[in-house]
C-alpha cells in the first residue's frame, strides 16, 4: 500500500478511536471509563496490528508538552513509545504569544522585566522541568531533544511538525487553563481538525 494511503487509513482509524472513546466518556457505566491505559491498549492494537508497515517507517515522533498534568503524561507515553520502535523523541513546548503580549504590557512601565528576559527564564525554568519528567519517569533527558517556539500553540506545532518530518504528534487532551479552551477552543481539538500526520491525544490517568 503507497504512504500516502497508508497515512489516509491511518487517519480514519485513529479517527474511529475518538468516535469510540467519546462514546466510552458518555457512558453512564463506570466499567466503560476511558482512562490513559485504555487508550493505549487500543492505540498499540491500532497501530502494532492493524498498521505494521507503518509502524515501521515512524523514526520521529513529536509531543507537545506545556508541563501541564495532562502533557506530562503524554510525553512520559511518548519516550516509552519512542524506545519501544527505536525512533527520535523531540519535545516541543510552546511560550504563548498572549503571555509575552502581556509582559510588553507591563515593560512599558518598568525595566524590570522585558520580553526577551521572559523568554530566556522561562524557556531555563521549562527545560528544567522537562528533564525532571524524563528522569522521574526513568528516561534519560540526554537522549531526547526539546525545542522552544513562541506564538499562538496550535500554529506553532504545526509549524514543528513540518520543520522536523515529524510522522507522529502525541499530545493531552487538555492544557493548562480550561478556561481559555472553552472560550477559545483547545489546542487540542485544533491540532485533531488540522494536524497533517497521525495523533495520539492522551487521556489522563484516573484512579478510579
Amino acid at each position: 500500500m503507497p504512504d500516502k494511503d497508508v497515512e489516509n487509513q491511518l487517519r480514519l482509524d485513529n479517527s474511529k478511536l475518538n468516535r469510540r472513546i467519546v462514546l466510552l466518556e458518555k457512558s453512564r457505566d463506570p466499567r466503560h471509563a476511558p482512562n490513559a491505559m485504555v487508550i493505549r491498549i487500543m492505540v498499540i492494537h491500532n497501530y502494532k496490528h492493524k498498521r505494521r508497515n507503518m509502524m515501521k517507517k515512524v523514526n520521529k515522533i513529536l509531543v507537545a508538552c506545556d508541563l501541564s498534568n495532562y502533557s506530562i503524561q503524554a510525553v512520559e507515553y511518548a519516550a516509552e513509545m519512542a524506545e519501544s520502535v527505536n525512533a527520535e523523541l523531540v519535545i516541543v513546548n510552546i511560550i504563548n504569544q498572549r503571555d509575552l503580549d502581556m509582559i510588553e504590557k507591563v515593560g512599558e512601565h518598568t525595566d524590570k522585566i522585558t520580553v526577551s528576559k521572559y523568554v530566556g527564564e522561562t524557556r531555563e525554568y521549562r527545560s528544567e522541568e522537562i528533564a525532571k519528567v524524563l528522569t522521574a519517569s526513568k528516561h534519560d533527558p540526554a537522549l531526547y531533544r526539546t525545542i522552544f517556539k513562541t506564538g499562538v500553540p496550535f500554529r506553532e506545532i504545526l509549524a514543528a511538525i513540518e520543520e522536523e518530518k515529524a510522522d507522529i504528534l502525541v499530545m493531552g487532551t487538555k492544557g493548562r487553563t480550561d478556561l481559555a479552551d472553552v472560550l477559545f477552543g483547545s489546542t487540542a481539538e485544533k491540532m485533531f481538525r488540522r494536524c497533517p500526520i497521525p495523533l495520539l491525544s492522551i487521556r489522563m490517568k484516573t484512579n478510579d
